[in-house]
């Protein structure tokens, strides 16, 4: 939810005519990104979806849409593959690499 909230007070911020009113959206980006980064870690792609925010919808006139839509290919074909990266990652057996005690020490 903070994602999101911190993608709203960007897009706010963005669209805000005023500097207090755009220093108040953007503190509450802030404010909203570190709430999301402590509570999910899926929130490191953050700064990339700002940047795709920013190309799709508050790029200049001058940007053709085939690279807009190169762009929001790009941004597809990344999140398919951390998907299935996630995937692959979960089926692994990871307990060869856990750090098992002997028999009969405690910590």
């Amino acid at each position: 939810m903070f994602f999101v909230l911190a993608l709203f007070f960007y897009i706010k911020g963005r669209l805000s005519d005023g500097t207090k009113n755009q220093l108040f959206h953007f503190l509450g980006v802030g404010i909203a990104f570190i709430c999301a980064s402590a509570s999910k870690e899926n929130s490191i792609v953050f700064p990339a979806t700002v940047l795709l925010v920013e190309i799709v919808f508050f790029s200049p006139k001058n940007l053709s849409s085939s690279s807009k839509k190169m762009v929001i290919a790009g941004g597809f074909a990344v999140v398919v593959a951390v998907f299935i990266g996630l995937i692959v990652f979960s089926k692994m057996n990871l307990s060869a690499f856990s750090t098992a005690m002997p028999a009969g020490l405690t910590h």
